[in-house]
């Protein structure tokens, strides 16, 4: 392929790619803490669309602070997905590509419904504050009820769990076929495999929404490990085609040349 020979022959563009790869996959661990944080600050959610206009009003800054680092985090997926993808490609690379484009999912359905769903609610939630009618303050109780039943159904959470979760245990696996550092591998089979049951159970019964912030915790703890080893493969300075991969070291890939 055109692409493959373009990454072997500059080797500068790999190292480039795992760099910016590992700090984004850091930076979407911190900002998974941050929005974390921002919701136990937010505290309960209402149950209606009215009650969200009201809620969100009284919490502006903060849930706007959370749409931005959210928006920011699916952003920064994109480089992660292709440093993966550059590490892993040699392993299996069928397998490789089915993680990334699952993980690249969750980011298409992020920034189609659900992050402009969200920007709707924000809106709507200060122009419902400061209607000087009650049939004016309808009409955007009606918008945003629309919204927040869309935002609110069973496929776009169970989606929101499903497709990083399968994106992680495919990549959990193809990584575990690594002989150096299974870590990785490890933690991306069991978040996968946590956020699977989750979805699947969901529909079935509210008991498996633990499982919902399970699978956060462990996909934020992926990311950060997954950082770290991006950051240490591009200070090994190998090219793309060698036999060293997202969980190995650089002083492991001293001995391999």
């Amino acid at each position: 392929m055109i692409l493959d020979k373009l990454l072997v022959n500059s080797p500068g563009l790999s190292a480039i790619s795992y760099r910016v790869g590992g700090i984004s996959a850091l930076g979407i661990a911190a900002a998974y803490v941050a929005i974390a944080v921002l919701y136990v600050v937010g505290g309960a959610w209402p149950a209606d669309g009215e009650g969200w206009l009201a809620y969100l009003a009284a919490h502006s800054l903060l849930w706007w602070t959370a749409l931005a680092f959210s928006v920011t985090t699916d952003l920064l997926v994109t480089p992660v997905v292709w440093a993966i993808y550059l590490a892993l490609r040699g392993i299996n690379k069928t397998a490789t590509i089915a993680g990334c484009i699952f993980l690249l999912v969750l980011v298409a359905v992020d920034l189609t419904i659900v992050w402009p769903g969200c920007y709707s609610l924000l809106s709507l939630s200060s122009r419902y504050m400061s209607s000087v009618s009650d049939a004016e303050r309808q009409l955007f109780v009606a918008a945003a009820s629309g919204t927040y039943q869309t935002l609110s159904s069973p496929w776009i959470l169970e989606s929101e769990v499903l497709f990083p979760s399968m994106g992680t245990l495919i990549i959990g696996l193809v990584t575990m076929k690594v002989a150096f550092r299974k870590v990785v591998g490890h933690l991306g089979v069991l978040t996968g495999a946590v956020g699977a049951i989750t979805a699947v159970g969901l529909p079935f019964s509210e008991e498996f929404g633990i499982g919902v912030f399970v699978t956060f915790v462990l996909v934020t703890f992926w990311f950060f490990l997954v950082g770290l080893e991006l950051l240490a493969l591009e200070r090994s300075r190998r090219l793309p085609t060698s036999e060293v991969y997202l969980t190995q070291s650089p002083e492991d890939s001293k001995n391999t040349l």
